[in-house]
């Protein structure tokens, strides 16, 4: 599980995480040349910032994601979310916890 502090609406979050995303997740700490205490996705260009990258540079990675894909209807961050809880609807998880 990850815990997000203060996401869409100020609400805390848990999320889940799978073994092979914390495994990715890890190599990105470890690539990262400063490492902050706040955040595992700091802003500017060469991640060194100690502000969070911000919602413009997560909208181009759907973008380019959704171009390398090979998809041709615009793809957003949220639209990320909606299929997911599909997923989870379609595999049986409570409709409840899905939030």
């Amino acid at each position: 599980m990850i815990h997000v502090r203060e996401g869409k609406g100020r609400k805390d979050r848990d999320v889940l995480l799978s073994p092979k995303l914390l495994e990715e997740l890890r190599k990105h700490w470890h690539r990262l040349r400063r490492k902050t205490s706040d955040w595992l996705f700091p802003g500017n260009r060469w991640h060194t910032a100690n502000n969070p990258i911000d919602a413009k540079m997560l909208y181009h990675a759907c973008q380019g994601a959704a171009k390398r894909a090979g998809l041709n209807r615009a793809i957003h961050p949220h639209t990320l979310r909606h299929c997911f809880a599909t997923h989870l609807l379609e595999a049986g998880a409570d409709l409840r916890t899905i939030h």
